[in-house]
């Protein structure tokens, strides 16, 4: 018995140790948001810039909005191809037949991020289904706060246009998920 214990404690000392590194700032994060209300979103329920923006869906204290274009003919897809490669084109224009989600996606987040958006994340939306094909995953760019809406309904409408897509699209209003990022001394 004494010999496991030598040896738990031999390996103990090897095994390298792991702290937390603080998130921006000294602040400790807090899951928070969403911030603000339905009010300040004045697209919410209309039809904008070429796009109908529906009434948000609530699942778990988030919400997912879908935005239908008014034009467009390009679908949405998700998945591998059957070469294996992405299915879909992964940048606009040229001979597209379907747009690859994350490539669309991707495009509007890096948009989000250059507006000073803040996007939080995209990919599966509130009261999304991963078993689902696309329309089911609610798939959408995610913000913190009911005012960033307009203006991410704003960029949407640009870069529906600019993909030529058909497809309804998501913003989700959600809040901050945070983690405790760990690093090896």
């Amino acid at each position: 018995m004494r010999t496991f214990f030598l040896l738990l404690a031999l390996s103990a000392c090897g095994a390298p140790s792991v702290t937390p590194v603080p998130r921006r700032g000294s602040a400790p994060c807090e899951d928070a948001g969403p911030h603000g209300s339905v009010a300040e979103a004045t697209a919410v329920g209309r039809s904008v810039h070429d796009v109908e923006v529906a009434d948000p869906r609530t699942c778990d204290g988030e919400h997912y909005i879908a935005i239908t274009p008014a034009e467009g003919s390009l679908p949405i897809v998700m998945g591998r191809a059957e070469s294996g490669g992405v299915r879909g084109c992964t940048e606009p224009g040229g001979d597209c037949v379907e747009v690859h989600a994350d490539a669309f996606y991707g495009d509007v987040f890096h948009r989000f991020e250059e507006s000073g958006l803040g996007p939080l994340r995209m990919g599966l939306g509130p009261c999304g289904d991963t078993q689902a094909d696309y329309e089911g995953w609610n798939y959408s760019v995610a913000v913190n706060r009911w005012a960033d809406v307009d203006a991410a309904v704003a960029i949407f409408a640009e870069r529906l246009r600019a993909w030529d897509i058909r497809s309804t699209v998501g913003l989700s209003v959600a809040r901050t998920r945070c983690g405790i990022e760990l690093q090896a001394d």
